[in-house]
């Protein structure tokens, strides 16, 4: 994922092109508060995602993606 200021860009494919899925995506700071959460359905083989983050302060998150049982977590960090 890459973030500005303003919105957090996220790019995947689905390796086995399968479509039409719910994905869940989350936001963390480092205390483990939750910031933002929102479900999407994917209904292509390559997705990209933009969530707004003007609402986050200046920080390090734990960005998570989950779908089916599994979950992806990456270290995010918002700038000013």
């Amino acid at each position: 994922p890459t973030a500005n200021r303003v919105e957090l860009t996220v790019e995947w494919s689905n390796e086995n092109g399968s479509k039409d899925k719910n994905v869940k995506i989350n936001i963390y700071d480092l205390t483990g508060r939750k910031w933002q959460s929102n479900e999407y359905l994917i209904a292509s083989a390559f997705n990209r995602i933009r969530i707004p983050v003007n609402s986050l302060a200046t920080g390090l998150y734990i960005f998570e993606i989950e779908s089916n049982g599994s979950k992806i977590s990456r270290k995010v960090v918002i700038e000013n």
